[in-house]
């Protein structure tokens, strides 16, 4: 994707900004130990007081939920005390201009354009590597037995939490803390951390092509509320398939390169679209 000139200006204060090289850095790292950690918790927990969840025995709604909810927590604690901390990171990564439904069309229309290519490259990479979908098929197993009520927990744990807690720390501290430095560093090294902080390397690959269009529709449009509401909408679209579309033989994204082409062509007339956008963004300063 090409970034326009506009898009590159991202404030009339940004060019005073410079890249806090050492503040990702320390991002990044905190993060991942911080989801070791919290993985650390859940494991100690399932095995003091739940049930084995290996493929074969699946685990129960509520210790997925519980799982997913410690661990975004924990996210959570971090982004704020990183905040709390370090006040001049508020003003490079809260950034929540208002997002009219002319902009949040195209983000959405970006990712789910983008969702078919993402998917069939996190497969090939997984064939290629002879990784089983063994874990991808046990969540759905879980998603599929849960009750009315505790699929709702699910779509919020699973969902719009993550949504909103990734997006703060990919999209906002560690994109606020490059702000400065090359537009396509910026875009590609957010991205890179983003697909490595799901440790999986097919679903790193699969990831980091999300989180490209995340990174660029935050710069677009200068709001936080662009990636979170188009990240939350994937996350309940492929929960939504793994409740009603996923079967237990599944081992295959269910498309093809037809629907991969269509995806590509619609990413780029959105990215075309958020573009326009950000250019009559910055003629009309009522909008930021």
């Amino acid at each position: 994707m090409s970034c326009s000139a506009e898009i590159l200006d991202e404030s009339n204060t940004s060019h005073r900004d410079e890249p806090l090289w050492s503040i990702a850095g320390i991002i990044v790292a905190a993060a991942f130990g911080t989801s070791v950690i919290a993985e650390l918790l859940v494991l100690f927990l399932e095995q003091r007081y739940g049930r084995p969840t290996a493929s074969q025995v699946p685990g129960t709604p509520l210790s997925l939920a519980r799982g997913a909810l410690i661990i975004q927590l924990a996210l959570a604690s971090l982004i704020f005390v990183i905040l709390r901390r370090h006040r001049k990171m508020r003003r490079r990564s809260l950034v929540v201009a208002k997002l009219p439904l002319v902009a949040l069309l195209p983000c959405l229309g970006l990712i789910l354009g983008l969702a078919p290519l993402a998917n069939d490259l996190g497969f090939r990479v997984a064939q290629a590597l002879h990784q089983s979908p063994d874990n991808a098929l046990w969540v759905a197993q879980i998603v599929k037995r849960a009750g009315v009520t505790e699929f709702l927990l699910l779509s919020v744990v699973l969902t719009i939490l993550p949504a909103f807690v990734e997006e703060l720390l990919f999209r906002g501290l560690l994109m606020g803390a490059l702000s400065g430095g090359p537009i396509w560093l910026v875009l590609v090294l957010q991205a890179v951390a983003f697909g490595a902080f799901h440790v999986d390397i097919a679903q790193g690959m699969a990831t980091f092509i999300l989180g490209m269009g995340f990174g660029f529709m935050r710069l677009a449009t200068q709001s936080l509320w662009a990636p979170i509401m188009a990240h939350a909408t994937y996350n309940i679209i492929v929960l939504m398939s793994m409740r009603w579309l996923v079967s237990q033989s599944d081992a295959k994204p269910n498309q093809d390169w037809v629907m991969v082409l269509v995806g590509l062509v619609m990413s780029v007339l959105c990215v075309v679209g958020l573009q326009r956008y950000s250019a009559f963004r910055l003629t009309r300063p009522g909008l930021t």
